[in-house]
């Protein structure tokens, strides 16, 4: 990645009383839940995004992950 197309912006999660339950079932994979991103809203650090875009992002993130996974 080229240094002048890297966007690092930090925002820390804000987090509430939270559980964090371990399961042999779950095959060693943590799994979250929680809302990252809303289309068309002003994030923390003043973007807005339109859905379509985000949309398309989620697609390529879905798409890699399989790929990863060999699925």
């Amino acid at each position: 990645i080229n240094m002048k197309q890297l966007l690092i912006d930090h925002i820390p999660f804000t987090v509430a009383k939270l559980t964090l339950n371990e399961s042999k079932s779950s095959g060693g994979r943590m799994i979250l839940e929680g809302k990252l991103q809303a289309a068309d809203t002003k994030n923390g650090n003043g973007r807005v995004y339109p859905k379509n875009i985000l949309s398309r992002e989620i697609e390529k993130y879905i798409a890699r992950v399989k790929a990863l996974k060999g699925n």
